[in-house]
């Protein structure tokens, strides 16, 4: 199915930003050594890109993505972009690879929730590991890279992360519930892994066989590209 191999980039809500260059345009940011345009040259007025999101079949969503080591106003802008073209999208995290840059970042954003008292979570995270999982919870799990799938996944409860911020500083977080099973998902997307991978073998074929079978325009209203930050506040 030709659609399978297809970007998707959400919609802007302002006329006048930039955009992820396309392939025939042959100037390579420093990082990622695909084109794009140098954000320092746009001075600081520069607005924030969407970017396009891959889709599964894409190849490299399977690729293993590469330490950062570069930590300058390149990363900065790309970090900002990443959330932006999250909440764009009206999910709850987003890793480099999904936006065909293979670096180990990841954007993520939750919801407050008063009811368990969790305030707004959200960052931009570089070079993550985990170094502590406990317990397990299995729910509802999708992707931007799927979008409109949604399965039962099983994970850590609490994850603890080690990473970097876009400026280098070294930060230690912890992830309870859904945080920790977006920290787990979006580390999962810097390995080269996807979250049907998670699923029970029936699942999985479930899942496959969704893909093929439905409609990949992704521009026709009604998808529902990921978990969204609404739904996780009514459901908790």
């Amino acid at each position: 199915m030709s659609n399978r191999w297809k970007c998707w980039r959400p919609p802007a809500r302002r006329r006048g930003r930039d955009r992820w260059p396309r392939d025939d345009e042959t100037r390579s940011d420093p990082v990622t050594d695909r084109p794009w345009t140098d954000p320092t040259e746009q001075g600081d007025d520069r607005s924030v890109a969407l970017l396009e999101i891959r889709l599964f079949g894409d190849p490299v969503l399977r690729e293993r993505a590469a330490e950062v080591t570069e930590f300058d106003a390149w990363l900065a802008r790309f970090g900002d972009d990443l959330l932006e073209t999250m909440r764009e999208a009206h999910g709850v995290g987003l890793a480099a690879p999904q936006v065909g840059v293979l670096k180990r970042v990841f954007a993520y954003e939750v919801p407050e929730d008063e009811e368990e008292g969790r305030a707004r979570q959200f960052g931009v995270l570089v070079n993550p590991s985990i170094v502590q999982r406990e317990g397990e919870q299995t729910g509802l799990e999708g992707c931007l890279s799927f979008p409109g799938m949604y399965y039962d996944c099983t994970r850590a409860q609490s994850v603890v992360v080690d990473a970097r911020d876009v400026a280098g500083k070294h930060l230690r977080v912890e992830g309870d519930g859904v945080l920790a099973r977006v920290f787990q998902h979006e580390i999962d997307h810097l390995d080269g892994v996807l979250f049907i991978d998670h699923l029970s073998r029936a699942d999985r074929k479930r899942a496959m066989r969704e893909w093929r079978e439905r409609d990949l325009s992704l521009e026709a209203p009604g998808a529902q590209p990921h978990v969204h930050r609404s739904d996780i506040a009514q459901s908790s």
